[in-house]
């Protein structure tokens, strides 16, 4: 998720760094799939299944934030500042 973000906070352009955004809320979503996975084989308790839920909800929630803004500056044309 984090390298995602991180790569696409390197490109030059907003749609770009979009793109990269994107791939990272889809790798929420497999975290996600995952956790799911370790509390239906008893790997991890259901508390510890909500904390690490919670955390990806907020992850997604912040992440969409950020794309929300990427695509307003993509689609208003202003220039990226490094």
């Amino acid at each position: 998720v984090t390298a995602n973000i991180a790569e696409g906070f390197g490109r030059h352009y907003h749609t770009e760094n979009l793109q990269y955004c994107r791939q990272s809320r889809g790798s929420l979503s497999e975290c996600l799939d995952h956790l799911n996975a370790a509390l239906d084989e008893e790997l991890i308790t259901s508390e510890d299944y909500q904390k690490h839920r919670a955390q990806i909800e907020e992850s997604w929630r912040l992440l969409n934030g950020y794309i929300a803004y990427l695509k307003r500056c993509a689609d208003s044309g202003v220039p990226r500042k490094e």
